[in-house]
């Protein structure tokens, strides 16, 4: 078993588990802001037009709308950028995906094995950082993963999957 300490990922035979790297607390508190701003916004202004006499109007609930939307991708992200991390549960002609934000989860996605499944290192951001996600081969179609690690971590999480999926198919 690999040191979980080191490693943002968990391995076992039946499932993987990477989590994201949190940025600093100041960013995920300006992402929270933002994300409280845009949601409370529009009914702050909402409540302040109607107690000052000029009314409601159509164009209000658009906005409302709108800004709501955008204060749940923020949240979205926020939420991701603090408790996100993906599983990948592999047992036989399938895999199973979900991604969890820590106060809700993503449906989960059913990715049919219908041949044997490789794995590749996705390379992401500038060359020096040497960053990268997991790309999941199967068939003629592709997963790849959100959740950036750096390359060398990904070679030995990919040389892991690797020898658990040859232990799996003898």
């Amino acid at each position: 078993m690999l040191d979980e300490n080191r490693y943002r990922f968990r391995l076992d035979d039946t499932s993987l588990t990477m989590w994201v790297k949190p940025p600093s607390v100041f960013l995920r508190g300006i992402y929270f802001f933002f994300a409280f701003l845009t949601g409370i916004g529009p009914i702050v202004g909402l409540v302040l037009s109607v107690t000052s006499g000029s009314g409601f109007h159509f164009g209000m609930l658009f906005g409302m709308g709108i800004s709501g939307l955008i204060s749940f991708y923020l949240l979205r992200v926020a939420l991701w950028n603090t408790y996100g991390k993906e599983t990948l549960s592999f047992s036989g002609d399938k895999v199973v995906y979900h991604a969890d934000y820590g106060w809700f989860k993503d449906a989960k996605k059913v990715l049919p094995v219908l041949a044997e499944l490789s794995f590749e290192i996705k390379s992401i951001g500038y060359e020096e950082e040497k960053q990268g996600t997991l790309l999941i081969n199967y068939g003629s179609d592709q997963k790849l993963c959100a959740s950036r690690m750096h390359e060398d971590d990904l070679a030995i999480l990919i040389e892991s999957l690797t020898k658990i999926q040859a232990g799996s198919i003898q």
